[in-house]
């Protein structure tokens, strides 16, 4: 299956399912996505939101209690560094990925990416 395919199939499944999270006050982050010839594997993890809570509530309040273990400010959450050329914004933490736990968002177009600490340390270090 092609990349185009399976990112077509991956957004009209978010699309299906949104009315299911709104229903169950819950968010979805998909954590992991394969394809192959004829295949496509996708799983989708939940998390559940407070009344009254957004999506950004709960992805900066985790960000809050995981980031001082890795070495960042609670308040590092939403800033925007630079990367050669390109800006970024700190969006949330994996600490399941030790090598690249530092989510990311591309500013200019919104895509997510995964960095090291190191980089994004160092990163914020020059301003």
């Amino acid at each position: 299956m092609n990349k185009a395919k399976a990112r077509n199939i991956d957004n009209d499944i978010k699309k299906a399912l949104a009315p299911i999270l709104k229903n169950y006050n819950l968010i979805l982050d998909k954590t992991d996505g394969q394809s192959d010839f004829n295949t496509l594997k996708l799983t989708f993890e939940f998390q559940e939101i407070q009344e009254g809570e957004t999506a950004v509530d709960v992805k900066r309040k985790e960000f809050e209690v995981l980031a001082p273990v890795l070495g960042f400010d609670k308040d590092a959450y939403g800033k925007i560094f630079r990367s050669g050329a390109t800006q970024y914004k700190i969006m949330g933490l994996k600490p399941s990925r030790p090598k690249y736990p530092i989510i990311v968002e591309r500013v200019r177009d919104g895509k997510r990416f995964k960095f090291s600490t190191y980089t994004v340390a160092q990163a914020l270090m020059k301003g």
